[in-house]
């Protein structure tokens, strides 16, 4: 499923998600890690990233890159880098055993100072491509392929 919207990134550490097609739903994570899921025609959800370990994978990784922390990725994942400046690639794999049940690794590609993919891979087989600035512009066939997707993310375009 292709969803469109934006994200937005707090100074606080915490998320906002925003779906805006094929539905409506809005996803707050708060710095404390309390999360709140509100969707257009169903009920608020509220639970505590304990409960959602990609999701706070996720969010730990975004905040990483985005703070420009390499320590704080260190300390949660092992971090292959690979690339130079005008286009890089960081390959996570978490370090917590029992988050590694749930996330086998996340990857992320960008050019310079910017991230342009966010890449989850879950142990169960599931995954999940989140396209950022241009990438998220570009125009996608139908129904992407995972492995379109990658390629998207590995080239940049």
């Amino acid at each position: 499923m292709i969803l469109s919207g934006e994200l937005q990134y707090l100074a606080d550490g915490g998320l906002i998600k925003r779906v805006t097609k094929p539905y409506r739903e809005t996803t707050t994570v708060g710095a404390g890690g309390d999360v709140t899921i509100e969707r257009e025609g169903r009920e608020t959800k509220k639970f505590t990233l304990k409960r959602a370990a990609a999701l706070g994978a996720f969010l730990e990784s975004f905040s990483g890159v985005l703070g420009g922390d390499s320590a704080r990725l260190a300390q949660s994942y092992t971090v292959a880098i690979a690339g130079d400046e005008s286009h890089w690639s960081l390959k996570l794999m978490p370090r917590d055993r029992s988050l590694a049940k749930q996330v086998t690794r996340i990857e992320i590609d960008g050019e310079t100072r910017t991230p342009l993919c966010f890449r989850v891979q879950e142990a169960n087989g599931d995954s999940s491509v989140l396209l950022v600035e241009r990438l998220a512009r570009a125009r996608l066939s139908a129904n992407p392929t995972k492995n379109e997707l990658d390629q998207m993310c590995k080239n940049g375009t």
